[in-house]
């Protein structure tokens, strides 16, 4: 696994009313959010990155008006139909 060190400006944890540990909690999130939105990881592996499980990281993303999904209707449409010709295969 990796490490990474973050220095912060003296007081901030403080104004933020956070300790160390769920100031890293909420900075892995975010980035795993930010990651997600972006495209740059999937789900599972953004809630990975998060260090929360995948049911948690989806509720968390509709917590901050990220789509979950983000398929236009025709792409939507289009997974649909894959997935009832795989199950009727």
């Amino acid at each position: 696994m990796s490490k990474l060190t973050i220095e912060l400006p003296d007081g901030v944890l403080d104004d933020l009313g956070l300790d160390a540990e769920h100031a890293l909690g909420d900075m892995r999130l975010a980035t795993a959010m930010q990651y997600y939105r972006t495209g740059r990881l999937h789900a599972a592996a953004a809630a990975e990155f998060a260090a929360i499980s995948l049911p948690q990281f989806l509720c968390r993303l509709s917590e901050y008006g990220i789509p979950a999904i983000d398929m236009t209707d025709e792409e939507l449409a289009e997974e649909l139909r894959n997935a009832y010709a795989d199950a009727a295969a």
